[in-house]
């Protein structure tokens, strides 16, 4: 006795979604690239936090300290990853080393 007596099969052409090629190394760039965009996302947010707890210390000396260390580190966050991100770029491109190419 068979069950199943027909079998349907849908070949989706990649450029139809809007992939194209994507090689590992272009894989990488685009994790990357949002990774780089999720740390600049995040760093607003403490900015904003940071900011709120300013406006909200009402002078309060201790509120105020921990206000500036947020937004100090949010920025100096935000910079290193940017910074990072920069210097795989440079050097992938200007020395031809393909940094951002895990072979496994």
């Amino acid at each position: 006795m068979n069950l199943i007596t027909k079998a349907y099969a849908v070949v989706i052409d990649p450029g139809m979604i809007g992939v194209k090629n994507i090689t590992p190394e272009s894989g990488i760039m685009m994790v990357v690239k949002a990774l780089i965009g999720a740390c600049g996302f995040g760093a607003f947010i403490f900015l904003i936090i940071g900011g709120v707890k300013f406006v909200v210390s009402a002078g309060d000396k201790g509120a105020v300290e921990s206000a500036k260390k947020t937004i100090t580190f949010a920025v100096i966050g935000l910079v290193l990853a940017a910074a990072a991100f920069a210097i795989a770029s440079l050097l992938q491109n200007v020395l031809g080393i393909n940094i951002l190419n895990v072979t496994i």
